[in-house]
């Protein structure tokens, strides 16, 4: 099965393109509650809507 590639769960790297921010960010802003996420193995994976959401809410706050 082909799954459209806006319905497939977006890495750290994708999620840094879109918040133009450095994936290291995103790991640390994931792994501190501030972005929500699955592990899937050892792999971080984002759901996009639910970053959307995220980012229509406000601004997503650095880690420190």
């Amino acid at each position: 099965m082909h799954w459209p590639i806006d319905d497939r769960f977006w890495t750290a790297k994708d999620v840094a393109r879109y918040l133009q921010a450095s994936e290291s960010w995103v790991r640390h802003a994931a792994n501190a509650g501030k972005l929500p996420y699955l592990k899937i193995g050892g792999l971080l994976r984002f759901d996009p809507t639910a970053i959307r959401d995220l980012v229509e809410k406000g601004p997503v706050t650095g880690t420190g």
